[in-house]
C-alpha cells in the first residue's frame, strides 16, 4: 500500500499534500467521515469525471457501482479496526467510460479540522483486461446481450448489437430498465415475480417483443439465465431478433392455408366425381340386374317350350337338330343372365349381404361334390384339405366362385388328367389352390383374364359365358381376399384364392 504509507508520513497540511498527490498517477479522494468529497487529485478527477472536476460536497458512494456496494461498505465499516481489509476490487462509475474496475483502499487521518478519510484509487489492470476481452466477445455477437439487476430490472451492461438494434447509445440504454424495452412487462413487480420463477429453473427460453427508442416493436426469442458472481446475482438475457423468421413462418402459414384450401377444393371435386361415378355404376349395375332378371323369365319359358317340343317323337331330323341348338343357346343365355345378375348383386349390395362363420374346408368339399359327377368322368380330383381357421363368408356367392374355379380346371384338363385341390393356412391367410394339367394360358392373355367377356386363346374356349374369372375376382374382393393365377403354356394353370385371417361383421 504505497500511497497509504505516504499519507502516514506526511504531516497534515492540505495544500502541500494535494500538490504532492497531484503528481501521482493514482487517484486520491479526501472525504469527511460522512463520506462527502472534500478534495480530489487530478488523476481521480480524470478517471471519474473526464475533463471535468469532481465537485466538493458530493457523496463518494455515488461513484460506486451497484455491484460493488457490499465491498465498498466493508472497507468503510472496518476502517477503524486495527486489522481491517486494506484493499478491495470495486467498480466505479465514470461519466465518460461508463464504469472502471479499480483497486480501492482507504486510510483514516486526523488533523485540526477533524477526522478525514483518504481513498486511494488504482486502476485494476487485470480486471480491465478481462473486461476488455469480455466486452469484445459480447460485441462480436449479433444477438442483443443484456446484464440486468434481478431486483430493480436496471441495465448493468449491454453489447453493441443491443443498443444499435434498439436505437439508443450505450449510455442511454444503461440508464433504462428492462421495463423500458420489453413490451410485455408493465412494472417492476412483474419483473421481480418472473425472477423468482427463474430461481427454480436452469434457464427460460421465451418469445417476447422489444420496443425501440422510436416506439416500434419487433419480435425476439429471449433466453434468460440467472448467474451468481461472488455474492451477487445477475440476470443475463440474450435477445434474438426473429423478424425474418416470423415473416417466413407467416408466409409458410399462408401457403399452408392456401394449399389446404386448394386440397379441399380438389377433394370436393374428386368426391363429386366419385359420387357421379358411383351413381353411374349403380345405375349400370341396376340396369344389368333388371335386364338379367327380366331375361331369365322368358328364357325359362322358352326352354320349357323347347323341352316339350323335343318330346314329340314325330319330329324329323332337321327340326330336332334346330330345337337342340335353340335349347343349348337358351341354356347359355340363362347362364349369362345368371352370371350378370350375380355380378350386379356383388357390385350394388356387397356390403349389405349377410355373412356367416363357415368352415372353408367343408365348403370346398361341398363344391367338389357338386362338380364331381361330371368331372369324375374325365379327370381325377386329388384333394389335400387341412383343418383351417373358419372365415366370415357369404356362402352362396363364395360357393359359386369355388365351383367356377374347380369346374374350369376340370374342363381344361386333358381326359385322365389330375386336378389337385388344396386347402391350407399360413400365419396371416387361409388359402385354396386349384391346379390343372391343361394347356395353360399364354403370357399375353394373363393380364386380361379378369376382363369381362374376354376370351383369349381359342384352344381354351368352352361353352362358358366369359364371366367366370371376373365373378371369382369380384367375390374374393367382397371377402377381403384376392385371386392369383400362375400359368405357362403347356404346364397347366394354378389358381390361388387367399382369404385374410381377420374378423368381418357376421350376421347369424
Amino acid at each position: 500500500m504505497r500511497s497509504t504509507h505516504i499519507l502516514r508520513d506526511i504531516v497534515p497540511g492540505g495544500t502541500v499534500l494535494l500538490r504532492l498527490l497531484d503528481r501521482s498517477s493514482d487517484g486520491f479522494i479526501e472525504t469527511g467521515f460522512d463520506g462527502m468529497i472534500l478534495h480530489a487529485n487530478t488523476a481521480a478527477a480524470h478517471l471519474l469525471a473526464g475533463k471535468g472536476a469532481i465537485p466538493s460536497g458530493f457523496p463518494f458512494a455515488d461513484f460506486v457501482h451497484a455491484d460493488s456496494h457490499r465491498a465498498f461498505a466493508s472497507l468503510l465499516n472496518a476502517v477503524h479496526l486495527p486489522d481491517y481489509p486494506r484493499e478491495a476490487a470495486v467498480r466505479l462509475r465514470s461519466s465518460h467510460a461508463g464504469s472502471v474496475n479499480v483497486l480501492l483502499s482507504v486510510e483514516m487521518a486526523h488533523d485540526e479540522e477533524g477526522m478525514r478519510l483518504w481513498w486511494n484509487i488504482r486502476p485494476d489492470a487485470d480486471a480491465e483486461y478481462e473486461l476488455k476481452i469480455f466486452r469484445t466477445l459480447m460485441d462480436q455477437s449479433n444477438d442483443s446481450l443484456f446484464v440486468i439487476d434481478p431486483l430493480s430490472g436496471r441495465m448493468l451492461d449491454v453489447n453493441e448489437a443491443a443498443h444499435v438494434r434498439l436505437g439508443y447509445t450505450r449510455e442511454q440504454l444503461l440508464s433504462l430498465t428492462i421495463i423500458d424495452i420489453e413490451n410485455s412487462l408493465t412494472n417492476v413487480e412483474e419483473w421481480v415475480s418472473a425472477m423468482e420463477r427463474l430461481r427454480t429453473v436452469v434457464s427460460i427460453i421465451m418469445e417476447g417483443n422489444h420496443r425501440r427508442r422510436d416506439g416500434s416493436i419487433y419480435p425476439v426469442e429471449v433466453s434468460i439465465k440467472l448467474i451468481t458472481v461472488g455474492d451477487r446475482d445477475f440476470v443475463v438475457t440474450v435477445g434474438r431478433d426473429v423478424t425474418e423468421r416470423k415473416r417466413t413462418e407467416e408466409s409458410l402459414r399462408l401457403a399452408h392455408d392456401l394449399l389446404l384450401k386448394r386440397m379441399d377444393e380438389r377433394t370436393a371435386e374428386v368426391m363429386e366425381m366419385m359420387a357421379r361415378f358411383e351413381r353411374a355404376r349403380d345405375s349400370q349395375a341396376q340396369f344389368v340386374a333388371d335386364a338379367s332378371h327380366d331375361l331369365m323369365t322368358p328364357l325359362t319359358v322358352m326352354r320349357a317350350e323347347v323341352d316339350l317340343l323335343l318330346q314329340d317323337s314325330g319330329l324329323d331330323g332337321g327340326t330336332r337338330q334346330a330345337l337342340d341348338r335353340v335349347h343349348g343357346e337358351s341354356q347359355r343365355l340363362d347362364r349369362l343372365a345368371s352370371d350378370l345378375l350375380l355380378l350386379a348383386t356383388v357390385a350394388t349390395m356387397g356390403s349389405e349381404l349377410i355373412r356367416h362363420t363357415v368352415s372353408l374346408t367343408e365348403m370346398v368339399m361341398e363344391c367338389v361334390t357338386e362338380v364331381e359327377g361330371v368331372a369324375a368322368r374325365r379327370v381325377i380330383l386329388d384333394l389335400d384339405l387341412e383343418d383351417v381357421p373358419e372365415i366370415q363368408s357369404v356362402p352362396p356367392i363364395l360357393s359359386r366362385a369355388l365351383v367356377s374355379v374347380i369346374d374350369n380346371a376340370a374342363k381344361y384338363s386333358p381326359e385322365g388328367g389330375t386336378v389337385r385341390i388344396r386347402v391350407f393356412s399360413t400365419e396371416q391367410r387361409v388359402l385354396v389352390e386349384v391346379a390343372d394339367q391343361g394347356p395353360g394360358i399364354p403370357p399375353e392373355d394373363l393380364p386380361r383374364v379378369f376382363d369381362r367377356f374376354y376370351r383369349g386363346d381359342r384352344s381354351r374356349s368352352t361353352q362358358g359365358t366369359g364371366l367366370g374369372l371376373p365373378i371369382v375376382k369380384a367375390v374374393m374382393e367382397l371377402h377381403g381376399g384376392d385371386v392369383v393365377i400362375d400359368s405357362n403354356p403347356g404346364t397347366g394353370t394354378l389358381v390361388r384364392l387367399g382369404f385374410p385371417l381377420r374378423e368381418l361383421p357376421a350376421t347369424e
